[in-house]
């Protein structure tokens, strides 16, 4: 008969990342100023990982992808990973309820976009938890002080 509790654990943990943390894309700006992107230009961002959830983040290692219209790299001169090509950031860890921002990366922009998007952009960098191992003592170590009181002495006091 199989574990359900086991079963739907190593389902949740595995959809951790997707479910209990936001990855996000911060801080672009264009190296050299300006505020459109242009087909050649270099651009800067970094990402921003927030873990909303409950289980301790270790040795996490991020995917950093670009796509067929930007390239990414770690560096400003490049060179720069096109589509199917990515770059991982060194592990770090990241604790429940913890916030981490990535050293800048550098992108960039190869050919125009579609504008595929309704606001006439597309997706010219992605990222995502790429490996990462996870850690319970959050749940499990701490947590004095919680629940209600149990031990209860009821008297009745009377005037002397």
């Amino acid at each position: 008969m199989p574990n359900l509790v086991i079963n739907n654990l190593v389902t949740d943990i595995a959809n951790y990342p997707t479910n209990e943390v936001r990855t996000e894309i911060i801080d672009f700006s264009i190296v050299g100023g300006g505020v459109v992107l242009n087909r050649g230009e270099v651009f800067k961002f970094r990402v921003r990982v927030v873990n909303e959830g409950h289980l301790n983040m270790r040795n996490v290692r991020l995917l950093v992808a670009g796509t067929p219209y930007a390239g990414v790299a770690t560096v400003q001169a490049g060179p720069f990973a096109v589509s199917n090509s990515f770059l991982s950031a060194a592990f770090f860890s990241l604790d429940a309820h913890g916030t981490y921002l990535s050293p800048y990366y550098y992108g960039k922009a190869l050919v125009l976009t579609p504008s595929a998007l309704p606001d006439n952009t597309d997706i010219i960098v992605q990222s995502k938890i790429y490996v990462w191992d996870a850690n319970l003592d959050h749940i499990l170590v701490g947590h004095s002080g919680s629940g209600a009181f149990e031990g209860l002495l009821k008297k009745e006091i009377k005037p002397d």
